[in-house]
């Protein structure tokens, strides 16, 4: 879940009349100090804010964001002190505090920080013009198992999390990937992440916003060059920035992507959290969306991004999904990276041909990760049968890829385990220190074979016999990043790998 949408809530003591001066009116989330900013200036998406004012002498406030409306609670003012808690949902309260200087108040929950501003007769339009949406809990449906759309037969490849898109930009980047030879490669999953929406029209149909004038012209064109098209959305009222979602409106929005000719849709928990909170409850509302999918006319796969909550795993596939998280979002850093690929990749025996663990996308191409630390994903999630989605979050420019990056992603060797149709999910089998081995079975009598260096700061010596990961009779070994057979390795491998590095080996064996 994106870090901006903390949350803040109800009932305050008294304040003093000068303070509370201060602070009265509407305060405006601003996000001119981040990088990110696809809900700025846009009418189709929640103007975030909160609104200060005076009831009977006593100062009170209200947060209204991507989550709902919010009272706040605890509210003190001392000085140009203010702090508040937030009653977030049943069981979470948030306390936050800040500092008021002049039109600017700054609070910090935690490790995040939200500057708002004063609203200023522009915000106050914008906010006027926004959309409202409705927070009414509608009944679920009882849980029952969605039959399988047979789509992702192997790992989803493609672009992903695309929150700066627009229908020029998909283009242009299609006849990159085209040029590029990332299409051939296996990367035709398009998604556009949240920043589509428009806005319903009185019959409830959700229209796409004037940076996505023609969506089924957008997908026209895709499938035309051999892509597919994601849309994203949420079973809340709102997305995640504040964009519509599809609560109460499943069924209608099957029908509209399957109209538009869209491939795939990644559903993300975002909102729908104000309003269910239980295992049954999640998975009836994925199976809703799962089930309008199947119902639509057109096969679309269903991507389910609920951060790894509930044992996923378990009953995904029932819902209807064709893959799901395994974790909270990566961030492009070696600590969130290896923690969700090591940890939090999910149960293996819940993966297979038309159903995958997700632990987030690659961050191959983007600031943040070595290039050596990217490899090592890319090993990782191969190994591990993941969806290749990277991420384009941020601005991953891919034209302005490096050879060294591009050869990373374009590894044919490589894309092949991850794409090996037994579609087994690769286990640790041994640890040696900081290093571990990784295998994976494949068609045929040939293991994928990954080793690791998770240290931060020396190189590995690695050395281990086949018999003590498993293996018997071993013809033939290759490694795939270096392109090149190994020598001398009937019997054991041994290598020098530098810190958070890896090699990822084809292993043949006699049968």
């Amino acid at each position: 879940m994106r870090s901006i949408l903390w949350a803040i809530v109800a009932a305050f003591p008294f304040v003093a009349t000068a303070q509370a001066a201060d602070l009265e009116g509407t305060w405006v989330y601003d996000t001119t100090h981040r990088a990110i900013q696809p809900w700025k200036g846009d009418a189709d998406s929640v103007v975030i804010r909160i609104v200060f004012k005076k009831e009977h002498g006593v100062l009170t406030g209200i947060y209204i964001g991507t989550m709902g409306n919010f009272p706040l609670s605890n509210l003190t003012v001392h000085d140009n002190k203010v702090s508040f808690e937030t009653h977030y949902f049943a069981d979470e309260t948030v306390s936050s505090h800040g500092k008021l200087s002049g039109n600017d108040l700054l609070m910090q929950e935690g490790s995040e920080e939200a500057l708002y501003h004063r609203a200023t007769p522009g915000d106050l339009k914008r906010i006027a013009a926004a959309p409202v949406y409705s927070f009414k809990k509608i009944p679920l449906p009882a849980l029952r198992d969605v039959p399988t759309n047979g789509l992702a037969l192997t790992p989803p490849m493609g672009l992903g999390n695309w929150t700066e898109a627009n229908d020029k930009t998909v283009r242009q980047t299609a006849d990159l990937l085209v040029a590029n030879g990332m299409r051939d490669a296996g990367y035709v999953y398009i998604q556009i992440d949240e920043g589509w929406q428009g806005r319903r029209d009185a019959q409830g149909n959700l229209h796409s916003n004037g940076r996505f004038p023609d969506m089924k012209a957008l997908a026209d064109y895709l499938h035309a060059r051999g892509f597919k098209l994601g849309v994203y959305s949420s079973p809340g009222p709102m997305a995640c920035y504040g964009y519509s979602g599809s609560h109460g409106h499943e069924e209608q929005d099957a029908k509209t992507f399957a109209a538009w000719g869209v491939d795939y849709l990644k559903y993300d928990w975002c909102s729908a959290d104000t309003l269910y909170h239980t295992e049954s409850e999640m998975r009836a509302a994925y199976q809703k969306m799962g089930a309008a999918l199947e119902a639509s006319g057109r096969p679309i796969l269903f991507g389910l991004c609920q951060y790894g909550w509930y044992d996923v795993g378990s009953w995904g596939k029932n819902a209807g999904g064709d893959l799901w998280r395994t974790s909270d979002d990566i961030a492009n850093n070696w600590t969130s990276m290896s923690f969700n690929g090591f940890d939090l990749n999910g149960d293996p025996g819940n993966a297979g041909p038309g159903h995958w663990n997700d632990p987030d996308d690659l961050q191959v191409g983007k600031k943040g990760l070595t290039a050596r630390e990217q490899r090592t994903q890319m090993t990782l999630w191969s190994v591990m049968a993941a969806p290749l989605i990277i991420e384009m979050y941020g601005g991953n420019d891919i034209a302005k890829w490096s050879p060294e990056i591009r050869e990373i992603a374009l590894n044919r060797e490589v894309i092949a385990i991850d794409q090996d149709k037994l579609g087994v999910q690769g286990q640790r089998v041994l640890r040696k220190g900081l290093s571990e081995v990784w295998t994976k079975r494949l068609k045929g009598n040939a293991i994928a074979v990954a080793v690791f260096n998770r240290g931060d700061y020396i190189k590995q010596s690695v050395r281990f016999r086949w018999a003590d990961i498993g293996l018997e009779n071993v013809k033939g070994v290759r490694d795939l990043w270096q392109h090149r057979d190994v020598d001398g390795a009937s019997d054991s491998y041994e290598a020098s790998i530098p810190p958070h590095g890896s090699v990822l080996l084809r292993v043949t064996t006699a049968q």
